[in-house]
């Protein structure tokens, strides 16, 4: 009989109640119901900006190489130079202006080039100039 006492004893002592309550259970959920979907606006800002920051690099560098390949050409009166290869999605346009500057006799000595690269998020100009050599 004194086993039977400590057992009930012990029951009666063990404290805390078991298992949540449904105010509990409700406040969790809200809380869920809140951080999700912000996480998801947040990882979804932060995939739009990188998306943008690689285009705009993208970009750049699509422009500073179709440059440097016009400086690498042949002077072409008329500016007609060869586009390098761009991914797709990116377009290049070249504008070519003659006579910027021209030597006694009325040759074309310098051209200005301006090279326009558009891709998803915006375009990019770059200006410079050929020189004949």
């Amino acid at each position: 009989m004194e086993m039977m006492r400590r057992e009930i004893s012990l029951r009666n002592h063990s404290g805390g109640q078991k298992g949540q309550t449904l105010i509990e259970v409700v406040v969790t959920l809200a809380l869920i119901a809140i951080i999700i979907p912000t996480m998801f606006t947040a990882l979804s800002a932060a995939i739009t900006s990188a998306d943008r920051v690689r285009d705009r690099s993208i970009v750049l560098e699509l422009a500073q190489s179709q440059m440097e390949s016009i400086q690498g050409q042949e002077f072409r009166p008329g500016g007609d130079y060869d586009l390098i290869s761009h991914p797709a999605g990116f377009d290049i346009y070249v504008y070519v202006i003659d006579g910027v500057e021209r030597c006694p006799g009325g040759e074309v000595i310098l051209q200005r080039v301006t090279i326009t690269v558009t891709g998803h998020h915006g375009s990019l100009q770059l200006e410079g100039y050929k020189v004949r050599r």
